[in-house]
């Protein structure tokens, strides 16, 4: 009876040694996670301020005045003291998941930045915008989808 009270206990022991492992694996990742949020939190008024800037004013430009207007926008933060991503700020990248533009990309719109941000424009606008394509690009997109 001692003999299998022992290997019983031995048996809970590893098991118990396995679930502790397991949990402090799950801690460092739920560390690790929390911190990337803290950071992401940090920088979103940053990415709502410019999104939603571009989203409501810059649709109908061109590439170089939408650029100057996203250039104008930045330096208003930056005067500001308000933290942005060290990698800069991009309208797709905070407002379009991937699989989004992957669909987008299925659908003929080109790989280029320009035409990503105008259909990022285009998607998160609540009506439908001025649309300046003078390659004909944009047109046959907005019809496939």
């Amino acid at each position: 009876q001692l003999v299998r009270d022992v290997a019983k206990c031995e048996s809970k022991l590893k098991y118990a040694h396995e679930l502790k492992r397991g949990l402090e694996v799950t801690q460092r990742t739920w560390s690790q996670q929390l911190s990337e949020l803290d950071g992401q939190q940090r920088l979103a008024p940053a990415c709502a301020i410019f999104c939603a800037s571009l989203v409501a004013y810059a649709g109908p430009f061109s590439v170089d005045n939408r650029r100057r207007f996203s250039d104008h926008v930045v330096d208003c933060m930056c005067r500001h003291d308000v933290p942005q991503p060290l990698d800069g700020l991009n309208v797709p990248k905070i407002l379009v998941q991937p699989s989004r533009t992957m669909k987008w990309h299925l659908h003929g719109l080109p790989r280029d930045s320009a035409t990503l941000e105008g259909a990022a424009i285009l998607d998160m606008a609540g009506h439908w915008p001025l649309i300046v394509d003078p390659q004909r690009v944009m047109g046959g997109f907005v019809r496939a989808l």
